[in-house]
């Protein structure tokens, strides 16, 4: 299922993934499937369903989990 993002796409320019400077800085493989958070993190939020996924695909090597927060 895709969740779309609340924001104007048109302002951001796409970046093929061996381009990706975050891909390189932090070495992330690039035939892996990406699960992404990038925002907020609160009391509001709940981070506690973020971690249970990730631990639901701990051993599945495919998927990489990204968190992105300020």
């Amino acid at each position: 299922k895709l969740v779309p993002i609340w924001t104007n796409n048109d302002f951001f320019s796409f970046i093929e993934r061996r381009n990706n400077s975050i891909f390189k800085s932090l070495e992330i493989p690039l035939n892996k499937f990406i699960i992404s958070y990038s925002g907020n993190l609160g009391k509001t939020h709940p981070i506690e369903k973020l971690v249970e996924l990730a631990k639901e695909f701990e051993d599945d090597t495919n998927f990489y989990f990204l968190i992105i927060f300020n």
